[in-house]
């Protein structure tokens, strides 16, 4: 049996066909149904590849990636592992059948009890990601990280604006490996947590971004549990996860939610599990490592981020975080629509012949910003695939027989044709116009029709940030300072939120939370109510 790899990075993505069942692992064969979708997996499984080469190169232990969908061949792997092939990309087109099962009883239950609004929908499947704890053959540590979260998001940018530029040429890339690898390895040498993770605007566990330690026994205890709530009854917002009972009663005195800012979730001031995704999959997790099991915990409040002044080391100091800082973004929770569904949205205006004629943006996406953020991801895009193309036409393993394409090359083609149905789009486009009044003075005197005016037609924006091959030189010269402007070096819109940065670095201290006693007074822990 091969050794595990010290770490996998994982990310989860399923479709649902009419029958509430999973779609086949044909699927990728069906351009209109994973055509856009597949866009973003090839992209986030480069920017996936590229931090797990540098963890690779920097601790010496071997690396993998790991994605599971319906919507790309596995054969897809090694043109994805270009530039370092000791680094695998691997496609898996099924889930664990268990607990495939196991969530899809959730689904039945709901529909025959018409109940459970979360479980009736696509939602339910979201808890597929609990077969990161199925992985102990692959990895010791499992990076989950949602299909729409931003790894590094410079990084297929650099193809397109540094001629020869690669994954070892750019400080940000090289700063963002290290920064992933002294992360690993602090998690992976320590014994204390199984899953480490980020709470967000009101749930204890954001599921986008998980840190976790593989574990079979774990992994089947969470089906048998799916399995009991299938069986036996809803979700109760009252009494959580196999009622085990209300957050005050049963979240363990030592647990980071304690430490959480007051009013930031609605657990502790409410009392009851009627949060974000708490029948699903953010709920679960929680309470399958920091309820059931005492074997999770708050990333900010571990010595795997930044040290606090006066904490108690529990496990090895991880190294000071690397300049420029490490920074991860997630489109789900910004708002708008995610990247690949606005080019979904723009080829269904396309296909009513309509791009030249909308005049309303909210036809392309929902407000200038989502657009513009599209546009850089649809940059990234072109560019990763361009360079995918002409390397994996450099391979004598390409071709399958004389004039016939590989699959690899089939899956890329499906990309590039959807990227330039719907940016094209977008380029007949000069009636919809976005308002750049607020970007800087020096981005709106690089296009001569914006050196008066506030605002930018959607062909202007489209011609600037990806120039076509007949384009001029300068005019990509521009363009590339556009991105550059508009997105920072990060080549994004939005708020990032950095990788290492500890409780007190994130705009607000963690505070002691007060807790209730049995007659609903609330008090800190070990003092008298008030």
């Amino acid at each position: 049996m091969a050794k595990p790899d010290l770490v996998a990075f994982v990310t989860s993505h399923f479709l649902v066909d009419k029958g509430s069942l999973l779609a086949s692992e044909d699927a990728w064969r069906s351009p209109p149904k994973c055509a856009s979708y597949g866009c973003a997996l090839i992209q986030w499984a480069r920017q996936a590849h590229a931090i797990a080469s540098q963890v690779r190169r920097l601790s010496g232990e071997s690396a993998s990636v790991h994605m599971f969908t319906p919507c790309l061949h596995p054969s897809i792997g090694a043109a994805l592992s270009a530039d370092d092939a000791a680094v695998r990309v691997v496609v898996h087109r099924h889930y664990h059948g268990g607990l495939q099962r196991a969530i899809s009883s959730l689904h039945e239950y709901a529909e025959k009890a018409r109940c459970c609004h979360e479980w009736r929908g696509k939602a339910v499947y979201m808890m597929l990601r609990w077969v990161i704890f199925a992985m102990e053959r692959e990895a010791r540590v499992a990076v989950y990280l949602d299909l729409d979260v931003e790894i590094m998001p410079r990084l297929s940018a650099l193809l397109a604006e540094m001629p020869g530029a690669t994954r070892d040429s750019d400080d940000l890339v090289t700063a963002t490996g290290r920064d992933w690898a002294a992360l690993v390895s602090c998690f992976d040498r320590s014994r204390q947590f199984a899953l480490l993770s980020y709470p967000d605007h009101s749930s204890p566990v954001h599921g986008a971004v998980l840190i976790a330690r593989p574990n079979m026994t774990l992994f089947k205890d969470g089906i048998a549990l799916i399995r009991r709530t299938g069986a036996f009854g809803p979700f109760n917002l009252t009494l959580g996860w196999d009622h085990v009972g209300p957050p005050h009663e049963v979240v363990s005195h030592d647990d980071h939610i304690w430490r959480r800012r007051r009013g930031h979730t609605h657990l502790l001031d409410k009392d009851n599990w009627d949060f974000v995704n708490a029948d699903t999959d953010q709920g679960f997790f929680f309470h399958m490592l920091r309820v059931r099991n005492k074997l999770g915990g708050d990333l900010r409040l571990t010595e795997c981020a930044e040290d606090e002044p006066g904490a108690k080391r529990s496990w090895p100091k991880r190294a000071p975080p690397s300049s420029p800082e490490t920074f991860w973004f997630h489109y789900g929770a910004m708002g708008g629509e995610k990247p690949d569904g606005v080019l979904r949205r723009w080829h269904w205006v396309q296909s009513q012949r309509v791009c030249a004629r909308v005049e309303s943006i909210n036809y392309f996406a929902d407000g200038s910003e989502v657009l513009l953020r599209s546009l850089l991801w649809a940059r990234r895009a072109v560019a990763e695939v361009d360079y995918l193309q002409r390397w994996l036409a450099e391979q004598p393993h390409a071709l399958k027989g004389t004039g016939a394409k590989s699959v690899p090359a089939i899956q890329l083609d499906i990309c590039a044709a959807s990227l330039a149905t719907g940016l094209g789009c977008l380029a007949q486009n000069n009636k919809s116009t976005i308002n750049i009044g607020g970007r800087p003075a020096r981005v709106r005197g690089r296009h001569p029709a914006w050196k008066t005016s506030r605002s930018a037609t959607l062909a202007e924006i489209v011609s600037m940030l990806i120039p076509r091959a007949e384009d001029s030189t300068e005019l990509a010269r521009q363009g590339t300072r556009l991105a550059a402007s508009l997105g920072g070096e990060h080549a994004f819109l939005g708020r990032a939120i950095p990788l290492l940065a500890s409780a007190q670095r994130i705009g607000g201290s963690y505070t002691i939370v007060p807790r209730w006693n049995d007659v609903g007074v609330q008090r800190h822990k070990g003092a008298a109510p008030h």
